[in-house]
């Protein structure tokens, strides 16, 4: 196979992973979303040590010492959001709220946008400011109908879309900085599974089978679709993986329709329907530009969670 070929199958893979991980933690919507995203944390650092044991990595890749004290923060700052999206993530899922999720994954490249006008001082067009225009306009219908703010897709929204510029700020290769995030996690994350061990409030031991074997694959379940990610960003051209990225709210959307049975009210119709807009808008101007030379076609690719 061909390394154009195996990148899109590596990139469909990580994207089709991602949209169907709510049904990985819909097996285990009766352990507590604090213990699932313990055991995450502690099943993907045993596979990151398994790795990079096993791997043959450059001399120094690995050295944390190495990096630069002013890396420390932006590296900090952005395992603080990862760790919330992947707890907002769980706990939305197992509470019936995939709708939601997706909603949330759908606004980041918009987000992204507007993080890079005023955080990185980026200029946009015309039809840049429109499809942002609209985004916010679908937000403001949302609430209007819901009587509510959508914290649940706003949460996901800013914490993924935080992580990907805290990203920016500290240029380590992906390999590290995933298992940077994820051992300090591991400091915080560790010692409250000893803590519901040692007060009984949740017990591994006690679960079934099934359960342990979900909760101990959830690294995997985290580590893979990474690991696909990371091979494809490598061998694809990145504006063909833009488009794959929508694979993953997508499939959300449909599974929390059409498998779960959530409610689409007159609110999420809307907004959906405005957030779509603006994202073909956004998504044939760049495309416009990319064609021309204008841009580097990295305009819509982040790393997932």
């Amino acid at each position: 196979m061909g390394g154009e070929k195996l990148g899109l199958t590596t990139g469909v893979i990580s994207y089709l992973l991602w949209g169907l991980l709510p049904l990985y933690w819909k097996q285990l919507a009766d352990v507590d979303s604090m213990e699932v995203l313990c055991h995450r944390c502690l099943w993907s650092l045993v596979i990151m040590i398994g790795l990079l044991s096993l791997g043959k990595n450059k001399k120094g890749e690995v050295n944390i010492f190495s990096i630069k004290k002013k890396y420390w923060i932006a590296i900090l700052a952005g395992t603080a959001c990862i760790g919330l999206n992947w707890f907002i993530n769980v706990k939305a899922v197992n509470e019936g709220q995939i709708v939601a999720c997706s909603l949330g994954y759908y606004i980041n490249p918009i987000f992204t946008v507007f993080l890079g006008t005023f955080i990185f001082k980026e200029k946009l067009n015309y039809y840049q400011w429109l499809a942002v225009s609209i985004a916010c306009l679908g937000l403001g219908f949302l609430i209007y109908f819901q009587g509510q703010i959508p914290w649940i897709s706003l949460s996901i929204t800013f914490t993924f879309g935080c992580y990907g510029m805290f990203k920016k700020f500290s240029p380590l290769s992906t390999t590290l900085r995933m298992f940077i995030e994820i051992l300090l996690l591991s400091f915080f994350l560790i010692p409250v599974l000893f803590y519901y061990e040692g007060t009984n409030q949740f017990s591994f031991s006690s679960y079934p089978i099934s359960i342990k074997l979900f909760l101990a694959g959830a690294g995997l379940a985290t580590t893979l679709p990474l690991l696909c990610f990371g091979h494809s960003v490598i061998k694809l051209n990145l504006t063909t993986l833009g488009f794959l990225q929508y694979i993953a709210p997508t499939l959300q959307f449909l599974m929390g329709i059409f498998i779960f049975d959530e409610d689409l009210d007159i609110g999420f119709l809307v907004a959906f329907g405005f957030i779509w807009l603006a994202i073909l808008i956004y998504t044939i101007d760049r495309l416009r530009d990319v064609m021309k030379g204008a841009v580097n076609p990295d305009f819509m690719i982040s790393a997932r969670s």
